[in-house]
């Protein structure tokens, strides 16, 4: 008969880690925003020889906003189902991933996890050769899937995505596109 694993946290240490706190998520937030911009100011003041390891480190800071996104998607970064929206919302921005369209991906991925005809994340095959695997680490197909996507909420058909249910593309459409304009125009600042 077999025996359930031991358990690596009781319910009570789980339920502890598990509160969810506006002043907590603040000051994680707090100290992710304090390290984009110190890594920035590195990039800007770095000379030919510390340029590159600024960029690394900046590079990973902004890579590291992905955490956010998905805690906020699942409502667990702030108490505020407010603040969650927002703060997701704002994180996703300069990864061009909109948490809305995201939440109806990952919710999907939740849904029918390892199901290779439902399940969103398995949609790219994994790479099988170096090229294929030097292609991905590239994030070209990554950034063309964002372009893509938003293509298709400016032209306000998402159906294409079958993860996005049809009583919320609308909403998901708006959000999108209220991104791509957001994004303009901080660029052009």
């Amino acid at each position: 008969m077999s025996q359930a694993p031991p358990r690596l946290l009781s319910g009570a240490e789980l339920k502890a880690l598990s509160q969810r706190s506006d002043l907590c998520g603040t000051i994680r937030l707090g100290a992710h925003l304090a390290l984009i911009l110190g890594a920035g100011w590195l990039v800007a003041a770095s000379g030919p020889w510390t340029l590159l390891p600024a960029m690394l480190l900046l590079g990973v800071a902004q890579a590291a906003l992905f955490a956010p996104i998905h805690e906020t998607m699942h409502l667990t970064a702030f108490a505020s189902r407010r603040a969650n929206a927002v703060v997701g919302w704002l994180a996703a921005c300069p990864s061009l991933l909109n948490w809305h369209f995201y939440m109806a991906f990952h919710l999907a991925h939740h849904r029918h996890t390892q199901d290779p005809e439902h399940d969103p994340e398995l949609i790219a095959p994994a790479p099988s050769s170096l090229d294929a695997y030097l292609w991905r680490v590239a994030a070209l197909p990554y950034w063309r899937t964002r372009l893509l996507n938003l293509r298709d909420a400016w032209r306000g058909d998402l159906s294409g995505h079958p993860y996005v249910p049809p009583r919320a593309a609308a909403k998901i459409i708006r959000s999108m596109r209220w991104m791509t304009l957001f994004v303009a125009g901080c660029a052009g600042l």
